[in-house]
């Protein structure tokens, strides 16, 4: 059984249980939003229209854990969830009072062992700079070579251009590596050298 984390999720994958539990800082005026206390936490989702649709109804279950908050999204609830990205705001409530208490985004990932079609994992940013890479090298395929940016096809861009797109997505994609690494705890590869005489 994994830890339970103390922040909301950054990603998770569809058709996943997802746990999390919240401790509410005093605000400025040294309130404290104790669950103990009657104080109410409730979430908000949303994204692109299609996903909106399938978020209708469907909330995470939250309780109170003495005076924190834990909060669960069932595997049954998470895999109607569509895949994407999403964002969140988090709300207290008491009687008349509300306060929003915190936002962020999140991702839903493909559930792979749901998925019978063929699947590419890699981002937008890492697909594009394949390709590029492929036709710089002369081994690009038909599709690598019709991937289009802004209505036009790789195959049209003047070897000027490629090296520009080149490195625009090569640095797109080294800051989701280093995202993904930060996320996972690891090091994210800015290391300063130094040199001792």
């Amino acid at each position: 059984m994994s830890e339970v984390a103390k922040v909301e999720p950054q990603s998770f994958i569809q058709g996943d249980t997802v746990k999390w539990t919240i401790s509410l800082p005093t605000d400025k005026d040294g309130n404290q939003y104790l669950a103990s206390d009657s104080w109410l936490l409730s979430y908000n989702f949303r994204g692109p229209a299609s996903i909106n649709l399938i978020m209708t109804g469907i909330s995470p279950q939250i309780t109170a854990s003495g005076g924190d908050f834990a909060i669960v999204i069932t595997a049954a609830q998470s895999a109607l969830y569509t895949i994407g990205d999403y964002w969140w705001e988090s709300y207290i409530t008491k009687t008349a009072e509300r306060y929003l208490v915190g936002s962020g985004g999140l991702e839903i990932k493909q559930n792979l062992a749901a998925t019978l079609a063929t699947y590419d994992g890699r981002s937008h940013a890492k697909i594009v700079l394949d390709a590029i890479e492929a036709v710089i090298e002369g081994r690009a395929t038909t599709a690598q070579l019709i991937c289009s940016i802004g209505g036009r096809s790789i195959q049209s861009w003047d070897p000027r251009e490629l090296l520009k797109f080149h490195a625009t997505y090569k640095g797109k994609y080294l800051a989701e590596q280093r995202k993904d690494c930060i996320r996972r705890g690891l090091s994210a590869g800015n290391n300063v050298l130094v040199r001792f005489k």
